[in-house]
């Protein structure tokens, strides 16, 4: 039903440009017919008064013999084939010239014939002699020459219209059905589909780029969100599991203080399953950009929210965090920025030493804005360094450290949303992670 619509739009614009199309060739044909029209009248009263002039001249001013040199004139001119045309009357009779039959009609100072086609104009030669001098018009057979060529070429110009608004139709039609035909794919659960592109960069090129990205999205989103579900039912089949072991040897315990340690235990691995679950799901709600829109912020006002919140997790260690924040503004979503920042101080609280020195430091370098984050805890090798920003990944050195191995996924997928770049560079004892953003100039 929806493509039917489609060709049928496409047909009604090409009836349109054919009409169109025709419609000023008409015109054009009857404007010029007009323009022929005038001009020949124009044509025919110049020499009408001239020869009215030359005419009024020979015949004379002496009474006697006006009557009969006009006679002779009429005479002698009536009998030559030109344009001309003459006729002198007696009393309202034909004496001489264009016969009675040829009606002449008054049209202001000028009289009009039709058979044939002329002008003339009437000059009194005394009380009841008139002479009748005019010119035949040329504009009908011009007229019909000038439409017969222009319907030639109107039809001619109608003949190459059709067939290159056939053409073009045709093209339009499969370049269309290409995309819809991509986009039911896609809806029958190919992914993988796209639609073509083509060589030219035209509308409809543009409009299969915007679709294929279109698509690409839904691709993304689709494979995150089946990762995700694989990941949550794999990774989590195992505490589900120990959960579920838990459970029933609380169940199955012989005296209340063992069930207790064992309903304890449980709940432990509950709050494990849920931290990881939610984890899971920020990452994949990051990454799928269904969060909220960027906008000009502060980095250091959302580090600093970051450090105040994990002021007292370092506190009870003991380390210390020393800052230093300048001032500096990005394109960011704040919450974001702030759990991105939450996550990074979170790692180096719990990887570093009791009683040493965690340096969080927001600063504008080469035109950047870069948050830095320092511990001096054990560090990630060289050839690690680029594994653990991925899920589930935590480098040999901190496996004794409990975690799921999420927190720099969930820093990468916030950099990534932000188009910044994460560095892992060791600080001789530590870590030092960098995320440098693009500084905001508004």
């Amino acid at each position: 039903m929806r493509e039917a619509r489609q060709v049928s739009t496409i047909q009604r614009l090409l009836v349109g440009y054919l009409f169109v199309i025709a419609l000023l060739g008409g015109g054009f044909a009857v404007g010029s017919a007009l323009l022929v029209r005038a001009a020949d009248r124009d044509r025919a009263i110049a020499l009408i008064d001239t020869d009215v002039a030359e005419t009024l001249d020979k015949i004379g001013r002496d009474p006697a013999s006006q009557r009969a040199r006009a006679f002779a004139i009429v005479l002698a001119r009536s009998a030559i084939d030109d344009e001309r045309l003459y006729r002198l009357t007696e009393d309202g009779r034909v004496v001489a010239g264009l016969p009675d039959t040829v009606m002449l009609r008054r049209e202001g100072r000028f009289y009009e014939s039709s058979a044939p086609a002329g002008l003339a104009r009437r000059i009194r030669i005394d009380a009841d002699t008139d002479l009748w001098i005019g010119r035949r018009l040329v504009q009908g057979s011009l007229t019909r020459r000038l439409l017969t060529i222009g319907a030639i070429v109107l039809g001619i110009a109608l003949a190459i219209a059709g067939i290159v608004g056939f053409l073009a139709t045709r093209e339009l039609r499969a370049r269309v059905a290409a995309i819809n035909a991509a986009c039911d794919r896609v809806r029958g659960g190919d992914f993988a589909a796209r639609a073509p592109a083509g060589t030219r960069d035209d509308e409809f090129s543009a409009l299969a780029r915007h679709v294929n990205d279109m698509l690409e999205r839904i691709d993304s989103l689709v494979a995150g969100l089946r990762d995700v579900s694989n990941r949550i039912a794999h990774d989590l089949r195992t505490p589900v599991s120990r959960l579920r072991n838990s459970i029933d040897q609380a169940a199955a315990a012989p005296d209340l203080d063992e069930a207790r340690s064992l309903a304890a235990a449980a709940s432990a691995e509950t709050d494990d399953i849920l931290q990881t679950f939610e984890a899971l799901l920020d990452i994949a709600e990051v990454e799928a950009g269904s969060t909220g829109g960027l906008a000009p912020m502060r980095l250091d006002e959302a580090v600093a929210a970051a450090v105040e919140l994990y002021a007292s997790v370092a506190d009870a260690r003991p380390i210390r965090l020393s800052t230093r924040l300048d001032r500096v503004t990005i394109l960011g979503e704040k919450m974001l920025v702030i759990r991105l920042a939450a996550n990074l101080i979170d790692n180096a609280i719990k990887f570093s030493p009791p009683g040493s020195i965690v340096e969080v430091v927001v600063a504008e370098e080469s035109g950047a804005a870069r948050l830095m984050v320092r511990d001096s805890g054990p560090g990630i090798p060289d050839e690690e360094r680029d594994i653990v920003l991925g899920r589930y990944q935590r480098g040999k050195t901190v496996r004794h450290v409990a975690g799921h191995g999420l927190g720099l996924a969930l820093v990468t997928a916030v950099a990534k949303r932000h188009g910044a770049r994460v560095d892992l560079e060791g600080a001789d004892p530590g870590l030092s992670v960098s995320v440098r953003f693009n500084r905001f100039e508004g």
